[in-house]
């Protein structure tokens, strides 16, 4: 079994089957069976997603992740959860039936959630009674919860807007009803 993560520090499926699971549904399940079907891989992609990164409906990338999967030769296979993984295959269910079938394989590519990495911050609020001029620490971004790039921008914009800010209270307008002195009832009193 390897992570994305794996994949990046250098690690390599073994054997010429690769299945990746992608419970992810944004690019990166897509880019590493493309990556892998060029490399000459027998690649199979599955999610229990209706398509392949389908998160990226939302950023009208989908069309084009979906073209380069099946141009690439990858074999996809939607709307399937992972149950189980053993040394040779990838068990799954169907999502609306519970029918399982195996996908057999010589490395499983899990693509799945991904924990926070907050050991600085941990470290730092445990030294809060050493702090001399920090006020503040707070977790952001990838080391909050992995995300894309746009909430990894977003997250450090946030930020920098917020930092070290005080909360302050809403401001309220304290309204009467004016005195109207043309109204009927003005004119008796």
């Amino acid at each position: 079994m390897l992570t994305p993560d794996d994949v990046m520090a250098g690690s390599r499926p073994r054997g010429r089957r690769v299945v990746v699971y992608d419970d992810d549904h944004y690019y990166i399940g897509a880019v590493l069976a493309e990556l892998w079907a060029c490399e000459g891989f027998a690649v199979e992609l599955v999610t229990p997603a209706a398509s392949v990164s389908e998160w990226t409906a939302n950023t009208m990338e989908l069309p084009k992740i979906r073209r380069r999967v099946l141009e690439a030769g990858v074999t996809v296979h939607t709307d399937r959860a992972a149950v189980s993984v053993t040394a040779d295959s990838l068990r799954t269910s169907c999502v609306f039936t519970g029918l399982q079938c195996d996908h057999a394989a010589d490395a499983v590519v899990l693509v799945t959630a991904r924990l926070p990495i907050d050991d600085l911050c941990q470290e730092l609020l445990a030294r809060q009674a050493d702090w001399e001029t920090l006020m503040s620490v707070r977790v952001i971004g990838d080391a909050f919860a992995p995300g894309t790039i746009a909430a990894a921008v977003w997250a450090g914009r946030e930020y920098a807007e917020t930092l070290d800010a005080v909360a302050e209270p809403f401001r309220r307008e304290i309204t009467s009803p004016a005195r109207d002195d043309r109204s009927p009832r003005a004119a008796s009193s």
